[in-house]
């Protein structure tokens, strides 16, 4: 390892590796200058939350403000996380806490203890301000919810408290205290700072990092594109293979998998993931998840039915395919492409794909278009997919998308006679999966804030239900066929 590597060592970045973030910052200053009594900063994980707090943090304790940060992983109880406040704050102002020790042994729990503490301590000294990290812990060592509450009741007493409270966690308060108690108490006294990911020029001043060693060619940025968006964590680990290397290595795309899957599992638990399956998948959003969808704007998870990078929608692609989860449009997708290999089979045998292909139009679904080599097609998504989630050999026609599937359909309409299996007009289907092509691809639930409207509702539930019914009466049809 070269230890040279300005992309590997400590989770968080600071000083020279610090990039970009002026506007979370800005707000940050802005926040605590305004004395607010409550602020959240909230972010997936890896995000770089605590990066922007601890320099926050360290602006504040090196223009001599009375600053604590507390990791909260390490607390065991609503008692100890009080305890090692008031260690806190006495280590600030030892010589005042030394002369307050009689007062506090009044005090009944560390709660109330630190409380006097507050009330003692001088206002000439400025106001304290207290960073809580990792505040998810909070969910393993404060089961009945007194922490939220307490804290709670600190900040809204901030001024006389002389007090602001940061909280850095991954998942919002409300969800937190949901877990906890299933009631809010704190989240309404927290001014929320969401981190995203990068804007691209922030990406930008990540990369020039790795000029002074040597220029990434097109090649390397367009595979870090993929692999990383903006996504400042996932962005160092591309470029620390770059920095010695002209490739990703392996280790980097299980670092990505393995990510991916902390952050399925968290978006589980915030009852995200289904949103976001059918937003990326199956390109529907119902109305009624307009909340979840929000949380996953404000996370910096989507914008419109997009992720931050073609890895993450690959992600979610092919933890469908092995999961078969019971979404909507997923299923019918999953349908349709049995539907097309059973009737190209039935006409061409096994070997169908190759013979399908023998029309350009289909051939360039499958393996793109040598005049636009930036052009997607399936062949791409197989190879990106292969390579950073270890999969099986897996039929090109998996990876296609909706309008992939009806232009396949359609050019096959008379030749392996679909015209019978769908029993209808060509054009009355190609309105069907013009309408379908959309929902899966652009956005209709939230293109320019609005929302679906109950007949496009109705009629997105009514094709899919017609296309799995001609699905299962085509291999009906089949199984009797071959009884008989």
């Amino acid at each position: 390892m070269n230890i040279n590597n300005p992309f590997i060592g400590k989770h968080y970045a600071s000083g020279n590796d610090f990039v970009g973030r002026e506007d979370e910052l800005n707000k940050l200053r802005q926040l605590i200058h305004s004395r607010a009594g409550g602020i959240s900063i909230v972010g997936q994980q890896r995000i770089g939350k605590t990066s922007i707090a601890k320099k926050i943090f360290h602006e504040l304790r090196d223009g001599d403000k009375p600053t604590i940060w507390l990791d909260l992983g390490c607390e065991e109880s609503p008692d100890t996380f009080f305890d090692d406040l008031i260690l806190e704050v006495r280590k600030l102002f030892y010589q005042k806490s030394q002369e307050y020790e009689q007062y506090l042994d009044m005090a009944t729990n560390a709660y109330r203890k630190f409380n006097m503490l507050l009330a003692l301590l001088p206002k000439n000294c400025g106001r304290l301000t207290i960073f809580l990290d990792e505040f998810d812990a909070i969910r393993s060592f404060d089961k009945d919810g007194k922490t939220p509450q307490r804290l709670r009741a600190l900040m809204d007493n901030c001024e006389e408290n002389n007090i602001t409270i940061v909280l850095i966690s991954r998942r919002t308060i409300y969800a937190l205290e949901h877990a906890l108690s299933h009631c809010s108490t704190l989240d309404g006294q927290c001014t929320k700072c969401f981190v995203k990911p990068f804007k691209p020029d922030e990406t930008q001043l990540l990369v020039n990092i790795i000029q002074n060693q040597k220029e990434l060619t097109e090649q390397q940025r367009n595979n870090l594109e993929e692999f990383a968006g903006n996504h400042p964590y996932l962005l160092k680990i591309g470029l620390a293979d770059f920095w010695n290397e002209n490739s990703l290595s392996e280790q980097a795309y299980n670092d990505l998998f393995d990510y991916y899957e902390k952050l399925r599992e968290l978006l589980n638990e915030d009852n995200l993931w289904k949103t976001l399956v059918q937003e990326i998948i199956c390109g529907f959003h119902n109305p009624q998840d307009a909340e979840a969808y929000s949380r996953l704007e404000m996370y910096g998870i989507v914008k419109g039915n997009l992720s931050w990078s073609l890895s993450f929608d690959d992600y979610i692609r092919q933890h469908i395919l092995d999961a078969s989860l019971n979404e909507p449009w997923a299923n019918t997708e999953i349908n349709l492409r049995k539907l097309i290999a059973a009737v190209c089979r039935k006409k061409y045998g096994d070997n169908f794909l190759s013979e399908i292909c023998k029309k350009p139009n289909i051939k360039t679904i499958f393996y793109g278009n040598p005049s636009n080599p930036k052009q997607d097609c399936c062949e791409k998504r197989k190879d990106r997919t292969k390579l950073k989630f270890k999969t099986s050999e897996i039929n090109l026609l998996e990876y296609t998308y909706t309008i992939d599937l009806w232009n396949i359909i359609s050019i096959l309409w008379e030749d392996c006679d679909f015209r019978n299996v769908f029993r209808g007009n060509k054009e009355e289907w190609s309105n069907k999966f013009n309408f379908l092509g959309p929902m899966r691809n652009e956005k209709i639930a939230h293109n320019n804030s609005s929302e679906l409207r109950d007949d496009q509702i109705i009629l997105f539930y009514k094709i899919v239900d017609e296309i799995n019914k001609i699905f299962k009466n085509f291999i009906e049809s089949e199984e009797k066929c071959t009884s008989n």
